[in-house]
């Protein structure tokens, strides 16, 4: 993982593959957003825990030790669709999901500094990209996976790996409606 007082999103300098991917796996029996974020191929790194509220989110993203390391909060209703991402209870990262010009919905991660990244592709299939400063800096693809739904991410050097894993559980938790699933048990 990069250092935390690097920037969460920076412009890769190496090329792609010369960095690990990640499996991102729905729990086994979801009740509400929990996932589980491993090493592909490898162990565990994260355990994501959610919360669901009536009408607020909240997610919690452990180590193994079961340290939270990333806290995720936010609305889920209508119009206000947003989760932010806080890191030792700073914000460092929002996703919002914008109002639809076409037939899916558009989203957009929003950095501090009036910084963002583009989600170029459609989340609710678990196939796009995140783009900053026009590189792509991830990749989602759905994966088929025994027992369970998930997908891959592929993460470009140099970029905060729990950031970015981080954001893509948002926008797949965001997404759930899309694909026909309710966002709440």
């Amino acid at each position: 993982m990069a250092d935390r007082a690097q920037h969460a999103f920076t412009v890769p300098s190496a090329p792609r593959d010369s960095h690990p991917s990640f499996l991102v796996r729905e729990a086994r029996l979801p009740i509400g957003d929990d996932y589980v974020i491993e090493l592909d191929p490898g162990g565990i790194l994260f355990v994501v825990d959610a919360k669901l509220l009536r009408i607020r989110e909240s997610l919690t993203i452990k180590d193994t030790h079961g340290a939270e390391v990333y806290h995720i909060q936010g609305t889920l209703l209508g119009v206000k669709n947003v989760l932010a991402i806080s890191r030792d209870g700073v914000t460092i990262a929002t996703v919002r999901k914008q109002a639809p010009e076409t037939d899916h919905e558009k989203y957009v991660v929003e950095l501090p500094g009036s910084e963002r990244v583009e989600v170029i592709g459609i989340p609710a299939d678990r196939a796009y990209s995140l783009n900053y400063r026009g590189y792509v800096v991830a990749t989602v693809s759905h994966t088929w996976m025994p027992l369970g739904s998930g997908y891959r991410v592929q993460v470009a050097p140099e970029q905060d790996d729990g950031v970015v894993l981080a954001v893509t559980v948002c926008l797949d938790v965001m997404s759930r409606r899309e694909r026909g699933r309710p966002s709440a048990p």
